[in-house]
């Protein structure tokens, strides 16, 4: 019974570190990934100054940012992700400002920048490279690199801190692109003082803030503060194309719903795994203690089958007893010889086993002539020793 018990708990521990680590090694990658059907919207409303192009002249409104991600799954692959990236800009009743598109690719995995599928940005060829719009999996806590489509340059995002955002902890980083020239606008000199026919050139500086859902790499808040503006030929700010401050209030259900399976996910293949491993090695380890484990033997059994010691026999004796009556000459040092008899005691002597019971009463005497005698035997009287002739 024992040792079923003792193979039933290898076999299972076995089981379990196997599945553990098949898990963990082999299906990470193909669980762990940007879902191939992507789509996802950020809105960041705020308050700008923009150049009405209509007009001719600068206002002041209420606008909203829409920020949209929508994977093309026909040019996507099991490793790379081709997406649409849009940025549209529009007041609060809905009239259009202005818009950019991006045409790029990610790798699945790592969520970084890959060099395919005719990227562009604005049907411009371009080189992406940092993290787009999605972080590493498992965000680590320090500078990464981000790429602004504004500006068509990547940057450095500088890790800033932890917050709070729709019940999920978030690793905040902050970007900023310094000021440069991102284009040109045709026949703009009526705006910066210059000919009509000339294209002033269109300065952009931005910082942007990322609050980063750290296990998926999903961004569940941005904030964007940015300033474009028109320059005339001394390189002096005429017009201002576009500035203000949006921010996105609240994730939308989408991507709140991306995040939350995506955490269920990675638990399942990280945690869970290690979990399984550690219970297998107990098991296996429980069941190895019980094939070796043997039930320790009562103490009165032991003793009652362990032979007791056996003495070594008494040396026989190697004298030879003399015949009955039979004296053995002794030489004293006085020079006379005796009967060894004669200093021997009667219960040793040779007729002792016979005698001896009769001494102590225990038989009654025989008659006739195997009476024993009254009194014990004493030796015979010693013969003076015959002078020499």
């Amino acid at each position: 019974m024992r040792r079923g018990i003792g193979f039933t708990l290898i076999c299972l521990g076995l089981f379990l570190a196997v599945l553990g680590g098949a898990i963990r090694y082999w299906a990470y990658d193909r669980l762990v990934v940007v879902p191939i059907d992507l789509y996802s919207t950020l809105d960041l409303p705020g308050r700008a100054t923009y150049l009405d192009l209509t007009a001719v002249r600068e206002k002041t409104a209420d606008v909203v940012l829409r920020q949209t991600v929508r994977a093309d799954v026909s040019e996507s692959t099991d490793r790379v992700l081709v997406v649409d990236l849009s940025q549209v800009i529009s007041t609060a009743d809905g009239q259009f400002i202005r818009a950019s598109v991006e045409h790029a690719a990610i790798d699945r995995r790592s969520g970084a920048a890959v060099n395919c599928c005719d990227e562009s940005v604005d049907e411009t060829p371009a080189e992406h490279s940092g993290y787009l719009f999605k972080f590493p999996f498992g965000t680590p806590q320090r500078d990464l690199t981000l790429w602004d489509g504004t500006s068509s340059t990547a940057n450095p995002a500088r890790y800033a801190g932890t917050d709070t955002v729709a019940g999920h902890t978030v690793y905040r980083f902050v970007t900023h692109s310094p000021a440069r020239q991102i284009r040109t606008q045709t026949d703009t000199g009526a705006l910066v003082g210059e000919p009509r026919t000339f294209d002033a050139p269109v300065w952009n500086e931005s910082t942007r803030t990322y609050w980063v859902e750290p296990v998926t790499g999903t961004p569940l808040a941005l904030q964007v503060t940015t300033r474009t503006t028109l320059r005339n030929s001394r390189n002096q700010d005429r017009a201002t194309v576009f500035a203000g401050t949006l921010r996105s209030a609240h994730p939308d259900a989408q991507t709140l719903a991306l995040v939350t399976d995506g955490k269920r996910r990675i638990e399942l293949v990280q945690r869970w795994p290690l979990r399984a491993i550690g219970a297998g090695g107990v098991l296996a380890a429980l069941g190895v203690a019980l094939l070796l484990w043997r039930r320790p033997r009562p103490r009165h059994r032991a003793a009652a089958r362990t032979p007791a010691p056996v003495s070594p026999a008494p040396p026989r004796s190697t004298s030879r007893a003399l015949p009955i009556g039979q004296r053995a000459p002794e030489r004293w040092s006085g020079g006379s010889a005796r009967h060894a008899t004669d200093e021997i005691p009667v219960a040793d002597r040779p007729l002792s086993r016979y005698v001896r019971p009769y001494l102590d009463g225990e038989t009654e005497r025989p008659t006739g002539r195997h009476r024993a005698p009254e009194e014990p035997l004493r030796p015979p009287p010693r013969s003076s020793p015959r002078p020499p002739s």
